[in-house]
């Protein structure tokens, strides 16, 4: 049995994906880290790890002026306003029935049991006034801080094939189904997170990439063995882009519901990369205990792991106890 962590996992695996054509060939021509986006003449293919993907108006007063607390409850109408669309509507459904066709229906984390759509959308309060004109703005009162909305996303379809429970090619149970390599260990990058927050100049409802989820914090499933697999790299390229676009649409739904006008964007925001290797420059210098990273055993005769053996490495790993 050997670790094969102790060959500097990360210098090992882009060697080893990038001898065999597998990472540049799936994100820069599959365009799986930049799906999504347009690329633009000035800068090129570029991910981000955020993304804005609608702009509505802030509240003006009779003569021009923003209403700030206006404004302020307007964020918070947009993100209860898309919260109360993903709870009551069932994607799945026929288009003809009020749904999307999606292959599985969207829900709003935290909604189990008798929490409400408010209690589900959470508050995060930030050093900023509702109302910087308040002379007698007290940032110790919760009452006048400005927070934004911010709400989990999640579908079972696609969590289920990026957590390795479904395949992402084959037929579950069959020898050649294929899954995401490591299942459970990426369950810290889902469900998807959306906010809606606002400025002086406009409400804005922004997301977490899923391209970005997938090309950072699944990069072990990117070098792994399964993508030199044309089926499953083309699969894998594919997820996060009908992710990004099954929620987009629900947005759009859900504002067109409510009747709130609104501008469609798809804009970049936070660190750009331009290129994979960027990526894999960040994992190669994270320390080893750095969640970009996923310690792999291999048997020495090439055989497959047994419960046994599974029970002996984890036996064979010292706990420290001080």
């Amino acid at each position: 049995m050997k670790n094969e962590q102790t060959r500097a996992p990360a210098r090992g695996w882009v060697k080893k994906a990038l001898c065999a054509g597998v990472i540049m060939g799936l994100s820069m021509t599959a365009g799986m880290s930049f799906a999504g986006q347009k690329p633009k003449a000035d800068n090129g293919n570029i991910m981000t790890p955020f993304a804005r993907i609608a702009k509505i108006p802030v509240v003006k007063d009779e003569y021009g002026f923003i209403n700030y607390v206006a404004t302020y409850d307007k964020a918070r109408d947009v993100a209860l306003a898309i919260a109360n669309y993903v709870d009551t509507v069932t994607d799945s459904d026929d288009v003809e029935d009020g749904g999307s066709g999606f292959p599985a229906d969207w829900i709003v984390g935290g909604l189990e049991g008798d929490a409400t759509i408010g209690e589900s959308v959470l508050k995060i309060p930030s050093p900023n006034p509702i109302n910087p004109d308040d002379p007698d703005f007290d940032p110790t009162d919760p009452t006048q801080i400005k927070f934004a909305n911010v709400m989990d996303l999640c579908n079972s379809y696609y969590a289920k094939r990026a957590l390795g429970v479904e395949p992402i090619t084959g037929i579950k149970g069959d020898e050649d189904a294929k899954y995401v390599v490591n299942g459970y260990s990426h369950a810290p990058a889902l469900p998807c997170e959306l906010s809606t927050w606002n400025d002086d100049e406009n409400i804005y409802v922004d997301m977490l990439d899923p391209n970005a989820i997938f090309s950072i914090f699944f990069t072990d499933v990117l070098v792994s063995d399964e993508m030199k697999d044309p089926e499953f790299a083309s699969a894998i390229a594919a997820l996060p882009v009908v992710v990004k676009d099954e929620i987009k649409t629900v947005v759009y739904k859900a504002l067109d519901d409510a009747g709130i006008k609104y501008n469609t964007k798809d804009k970049p925001l936070g660190p750009e990369y331009k290129t994979v290797e960027e990526i894999f420059d960040v994992v190669r210098a994270s320390p080893n205990t750095s969640p970009y990273k996923h310690v792999a055993y291999t048997r020495v005769d090439g055989g497959a792991f047994v419960a046994s053996d599974t029970e002996a490495v984890a036996r064979a790993i010292p706990i420290r106890t001080t």
